[in-house]
């Protein structure tokens, strides 16, 4: 940087010409071209205690021996004045930072000071004096420049390098070990409305699964661009409130869409800090929580099922601690079991609870449940008990109740749970059913119809026979349908039948002739079925019915046809016989008379026949007409 001095252009020539023959000795080496604008009279001062020379020919020896001799340099930071304090004469000041290029192996850092003095000859700018002021304390004998020192210099920074480098290395072997043992990576951000990102280890970007390149450009180069737009709102907020005040740490959770579509969860925590420049940074660490993350998740909905289920399932659900003094504290209930036990309030029922029992209870089940209480007495014990509760309007109620150790407290103490459900209409229900079932067993008891019902599933025949005196008899025969086809128990005529009705359920009645397991073996009886068949999603599954011994019946008709049919053949054998001729005297009262002719061939017969008056009342009511009718002769 040049200082403008004023608009003489002399004086930046002098300038310029200074800072030339700075950068022509330290960075390019040439001697030579510095002596060609030394003046016959020159003197010189350079840093060093032997360094001061006048005379032409003391220069130019001096600069023959810098040939070679100035390790390559660079200048910066260059700043000069320039004045003409007599006409002819010019004064160059300045200042610049000099040091060694790095393929010297020597470190020399100074901040050099040059005084340039010029006279102006032939139109040509000829220096008269250098003085060179910069700190080398450091020369060692006749040395030109401070090789010894810059050279002891690189070796301990070498050495120290070394050691830095090693602690280096280990810290990142320790971080890569803390890192493969985490699923997570770092990141660091620039301080700006995005945070973007100055850095992004391959461990973050790996977390998503990209290349850190591909991370970089999936998200526009931003940690606003990583997040998962729904969660983004939130995550600023939380970024915003924790450097709020000047507060300098913070942490967040939200999700980042991996490289495969997912979504994952990360917590990014980090610190602000300010970096060499003084620009403030984001120092960050990327820790993939997915799996607690959506472990929490469950908990919480399945901890919100639960109360729920808890503060909604109709049944009730007491739980208290059993003390070993025989006391009762109360936990918890749910709204359920309040309504089970007629409490329009929780503090209602909170306000009864009583040695283990909230005041609902009957008096006389209390001490029943109080003694349940005492028979758990490992986690898993479990009673259930049935007991009453009498409402405030006075009705009362059945309740089941199971009665259980869920866990025990510090101290040892038991935890009981006892859950309600309302019974009251299965216990009118169950009153009901015994009262139909015993009108049922007398019903049976006293008919003499055996009833059955056949599984089809299981080809299983059972009835139910009913014994004077002794109740109702079950039998079981298994693989009916086989059985009916053995001679010894079904007839083989009436065995396709029971098949047809019982087995297959066409339901119709019919009969058929069984041996009875209390009839000899080969004597069949007459026994009436009446069937039913019972289907359930259009599949037969059973038939039921009733069964009646028909055998005294059936040897009644059968004696009584046989009778008959003895009769009608008399009949008519004696009517082939005889032909009679009957005639009613109307007018002589009710005397039936009858002339018989015997027929071709058959017997005589005797010559008058006389009933009994009154046989035929009908023929006995007087007629009108005094004699037989035209063309009929009158006995």
């Amino acid at each position: 940087m040049n200082t403008p001095s004023t608009d003489n252009p002399q004086l930046e020539e002098a300038k310029a010409l200074t800072s030339r023959l700075m950068h022509m000795h330290y960075c390019d080496g040439n001697s030579k071209g510095i002596t060609a604008f030394l003046a016959p009279q020159f003197s010189w001062l350079g840093t060093g205690e032997e360094q001061y020379i006048t005379g032409q020919d003391s220069v130019d020896a001096f600069f023959q021996k810098l040939t070679g001799n100035i390790p390559p340099c660079r200048i910066w930071d260059e700043e000069y004045d320039a004045l003409e304090p007599v006409p002819g004469l010019y004064i160059v000041t300045g200042r610049m930072w000099i040091a060694t290029n790095p393929e010297t192996k020597m470190f020399i850092k100074v901040h050099q000071r040059v005084t340039f003095v010029y006279q102006r000859m032939e139109e040509e700018f000829r220096c008269v004096h250098i003085h060179c002021s910069n700190p080398y304390q450091e020369l060692v004998g006749d040395e030109l420049f401070p090789e010894k020192t810059g050279r002891q210099s690189y070796h301990f920074v070498q050495e120290r390098l070394t050691e830095l480098e090693q602690q280096a290395l280990q810290q990142n072997r320790q971080l890569e070990v803390v890192m493969s043992s985490i699923a997570g990576g770092l990141k660091i951000s620039n301080d700006d409305d995005a945070y973007s990102y100055a850095f992004v280890s391959k461990e973050a970007a790996a977390l998503f699964g990209y290349t850190v390149e591909e991370f970089l450009t999936v998200t526009g180069g931003t940690t606003v661009g990583a997040v998962y737009p729904p969660d983004l709102k939130r995550a600023l907020a939380d970024c915003a409130e924790a450097f709020r005040d000047g507060g300098l740490s913070y942490s967040t959770r939200y999700r980042v869409r991996c490289k495969d579509g997912s979504l994952k969860w990360i917590i990014d925590s980090g610190k602000k800090a300010q970096d060499a420049e003084g620009h403030w940074m984001v120092n960050s660490l990327y820790l993939d929580v997915t799996q607690s993350e959506e472990d929490s998740q469950r908990i919480r909905e399945q901890s919100q099922l639960l109360t729920s289920i808890y503060d909604t399932v109709p049944c009730g659900i007491i739980r208290f601690i059993r003390r070993a003094g025989g006391e009762f504290e109360l936990i918890s209930l749910n709204q359920a079991a309040l309504s089970l036990l007629g409490y329009k309030s929780m503090e209602e029922g909170l306000r009864d609870w009583h040695g283990g029992l909230l005041g609902s209870v009957l008096e006389e089940d209390q001490e029943m449940l109080r003694q349940t209480y005492f028979q758990l007495h490992r986690v898993g014990d479990r009673q259930d008990r049935e007991y009453r509760v009498r409402w405030g309007d006075g009705s009362l109620h059945w309740l089941e109740g199971t009665n259980m150790v869920v866990g025990s407290t510090e101290d040892g103490d038991s935890i009981i749970q006892r859950t309600l459900i309302d019974i009251t209409q299965r216990k009118i229900l169950q009153q009901q059913l015994n009262q139909e079932q015993e009108m049922y067993r007398v019903a049976m008891e006293s008919s003499a119809d055996i009833m059955f019902e056949y599984l089809t599933d299981s080809d299983t025949f059972i009835s139910y026979e009913p014994r004077p005196r002794q109740g109702v008899k079950r039998r079981e025969l298994s693989g009916y349908s086989k059985l009916l086809s053995d001679k010894s128990f079904i007839h083989p005529e009436d065995a396709p039948a029971a098949m047809d009705n019982i087995c297959n359920g066409c339901g119709e009645s019919f009969e058929m002739r069984v041996v009875t397991p209390d009839s000899a073996p080969g004597y069949y009886q007459w026994h009436r079925i009446s069937s039913r068949p019972i289907y359930h999603s259009g599949r037969l599954t059973r038939v039921v019915g009733t069964i009646r011994n028909i055998h005294a019946m059936k040897e009644t008709l059968l004696e009584n046809s046989t009778r008959l049919h003895m009769n009608q053949s008399a009949l008519q054998a004696i009517s082939g016989v005889y032909l009679s001729i009957f005639y009613v005297n109307l007018t002589g009262g009710p005397i039936l008379r009858c002339a018989s002719v015997p027929s071709p061939g058959g017997p005589p017969l005797p010559p008058h026949w006389q009933l009994l008056r009154g046989v035929i009342p009908a023929f006995a009511r007087p007629s009108r007409r005094a004699g037989p009718p035209a063309g009929r002769p009158a006995l």
